[in-house]
């Protein structure tokens, strides 16, 4: 019986063997099949999914010139025009009026800007420019070169379903989108150039140099004063009553919202008639030292969600915005006490 068995297992064990391998074999190459179709899917999936290169991908800006080839630039729009020339490394306001100071940052930011604008969205060629508002242009702007040459920008009507506005230039029949920072300073008039000095530039020494918050809105008053004592910075509340505050207090209700209160538009010396008397309808009247500087300022509702703002030393008035405004005019003597010590 052993010997029958061994002889039956010596036939059978190699056929065994044999089917094995051939199923390995089998399955192998199966294998490598399957890879090598997932390969040719994958690459084609790629292709098919690549998007076809377009010149609105390539193309970034509609003007990118060297500050050095600017000789100057003419500006036209609904609020005048002005003019701006570079002359000994210095840009001019050409024909200004006697008086009115000029911010260099405003200037250079605006030729820097116009000499390079991003192109937010190709639109490809039309022929149709008045129903983008480019007949009759919202604003006319003509870069000069140093070489003689000249190129001219017309911006249209703002986009109806994002912040976007229409753009073309001379010379090139695309129709362009750009971004609503080009698009407000091509819509600049003369004091948009102007050093405006309104409201305190807040900085982290500010905290160290308050000397003295005075806000009086109808009959309620809050005086607080900061003191320098032996090296310690240290702040006292005067009116409605007597309290010392701490530097955090100071820091959270008065300078962090003075400094998120946004400067929205340069006004002038003249109010908006129905406010035209600022002094006797101001609803609010600020009294701040800081930064070795008193400023006098007064505030009145301009609508719902910005103030006008003066500053009664040059008689500038902004119109300003932001929840900063609100939260240092309307917060109550009362919210300053946390975390403070009575006197």
């Amino acid at each position: 019986f052993c010997l029958w068995e061994f002889c039956l297992q010596a036939q059978v064990l190699p056929c065994i063997g044999d089917t094995y391998r051939m199923k390995r074999d089998r399955w192998y190459i199966r294998f490598i099949a399957m890879a090598g179709i997932l390969a040719v899917l994958i690459v084609l999936l790629g292709i098919i999914s690549k998007p076809p290169p377009s010149d609105s991908q390539e193309e970034s800006m509609i003007t990118d010139f060297h500050m050095g080839t600017v000789a100057g630039a003419a500006l036209i729009n609904e609020k005048g025009s002005v003019a701006l020339m570079i002359q000994n490394g210095e840009i001019e306001i050409l024909d200004a009026p006697v008086g009115l100071i000029f911010s260099e940052t405003n200037r250079k930011a605006f030729l820097y800007r116009m000499a390079h604008i991003p192109i937010k969205k190709n639109l490809g060629v039309t022929e149709t420019w008045e129903q983008y508002g480019l007949e009759y242009p919202q604003a006319k702007l003509t870069l000069f070169f140093t070489d003689g040459s000249r190129t001219t920008l017309r911006l249209g009507d703002k986009t109806p379903l994002e912040d976007a506005w229409y753009l073309s230039r001379e010379g090139d029949d695309s129709l362009y989108l750009v971004d609503s920072v080009t698009a407000k300073m091509m819509k600049y008039s003369l004091d948009d150039f102007r050093d405006i000095d309104v409201l305190p530039v807040i900085s982290p020494d500010s905290l160290k140099s308050l000397k003295r918050f005075c806000l009086t809105g109808g009959e309620q008053i809050l005086e607080i004063q900061g003191e320098n004592q032996a090296g310690e910075i240290r702040f006292f509340m005067k009116e409605p009553f007597e309290a010392v505050l701490n530097w955090q207090t100071i820091m959270e209700k008065i300078l962090v919202p003075l400094s998120e209160t946004e400067n929205l538009e340069f006004v002038g010396e003249e109010i908006p008639n129905e406010k035209k008397d600022i002094s006797m309808q101001a609803e609010y009247r600020l009294e701040i030292e800081i930064d070795g500087n008193e400023r006098e300022l007064l505030f009145v509702p301009a609508d719902e969600d910005s103030w006008y703002c003066k500053n009664m030393a040059n008689g500038q008035v902004v119109r300003v915005g932001g929840s900063g405004v609100m939260d240092f005019l309307t917060r109550p003597a009362e919210k300053f006490l946390y975390s403070t010590l009575y006197r």
